[in-house]
């Protein structure tokens, strides 16, 4: 069973293609006086993933894609929303709209849909990286 994604309380018609989710540990360095370099583990930024290529978007994912772009704040972002419901965290989308329509003329039932990617970061950055299956 196929545990999709939730973004702004939206679970897509059509599971993502390539879903991928990771933790980009945040640091900061410093060089001091004698010419070392001090490193500081400022904690994790969660980031992710989801694209589709083959499983395509239908006019109603596109609609609600749209109005995640125009989000000005926060929105919630349940990774396994079905296997660990109380995991969510408020996500920006960090990249550019890049949905495009497509049209399978070589298949017999014309589908048409949607296909591109989204990506996003946590708003926030955590103590720690945590886990899920």
């Amino acid at each position: 069973m196929y545990d999709s994604p939730k973004l702004r309380g939206y679970t897509f018609s059509h599971a993502p293609d390539d879903f991928r989710v990771w933790w980009d540990k945040v640091t900061q360095k410093h060089e001091l006086s004698d010419g070392s370099i001090r490193q500081y583990v400022k904690g994790y930024l969660l980031k992710f993933k989801l694209s589709w290529k083959s499983n395509w978007l239908t006019q109603d994912d596109y609609s609600n894609i749209v109005a995640m772009y125009n989000e000005t704040s926060g929105m919630a972002f349940y990774p396994r929303p079905d296997m660990y419901p109380a995991l969510t965290y408020t996500v920006q989308l960090t990249n550019d709209f890049n949905l495009t329509f497509w049209n399978d003329i070589l298949e017999t039932n014309d589908q048409q849909g949607y296909q591109g990617d989204l990506e996003g970061e946590c708003l926030y950055v955590t103590a720690t990286a945590t886990t899920w299956a």
